[in-house]
């Protein structure tokens, strides 16, 4: 029974591959293309982040962390969180593991939100594309709205996760 809550989202893929198999089979070879095709690219993209996330936990003390971007670190601990955020240029999903490093290490709720609002919204080779396709009048407003909206946000996102919860949550194993 342990293995099946473990293991739970795994086995609903593959249930619904082999409904997928019965009632739809012209689908199937697809859905198991694209799922091979993300199962690469996660390959490809998270070896390095653990890495990152390796070296992150060796170089950088848990002090340092709680200092620049723990609960103390007000405004300049959101900006930092917010630099931090735009520099990457791979996909969200490998923020996590860097986000729950910081998390570990002492990094404030809003300072995580901050971050990963920043990888999802502010990248600068994003902007950059952006300023190219969209032109400068588009992507300066859309940077500006975004940079100054993702502040409030996290903060209300804390306020709600310390209300309901004021321990950090257990990191997922």
């Amino acid at each position: 029974m342990k293995l099946i809550k473990k293991y739970k989202w795994q086995i609903l893929v593959v249930l619904i591959l082999i409904l997928m198999a019965i009632f739809v089979p012209e689908n199937v070879a697809t859905s198991f293309d694209t799922i091979l095709g993300f199962a690469k690219e996660m390959l490809i993209v998270l070896p390095p982040i653990f890495i990152v996330v390796g070296l992150l936990e060796a170089w950088i003390s848990q002090e340092n962390i709680e200092k620049w971007l723990g609960q103390e670190s007000g405004l300049k601990g959101m900006l930092i969180a917010m630099a931090l955020g735009t520099l990457p240029a791979g996909p969200l999903y490998a923020a996590f593991p860097v986000g729950t490093s910081l998390l570990s290490k002492g990094a404030s709720y809003r300072n995580i939100i901050v971050f990963l609002s920043s990888w999802a919204a502010l990248k600068i080779p994003h902007i950059m594309m952006e300023f190219g396709a969209l032109g400068p009048k588009f992507a300066v407003t859309r940077l500006l709205l975004t940079a100054v909206l993702i502040i409030p946000m996290a903060l209300l996102m804390e306020f709600i996760l310390l209300r309901t919860k004021p321990d950090k949550p257990e990191l997922a194993t």
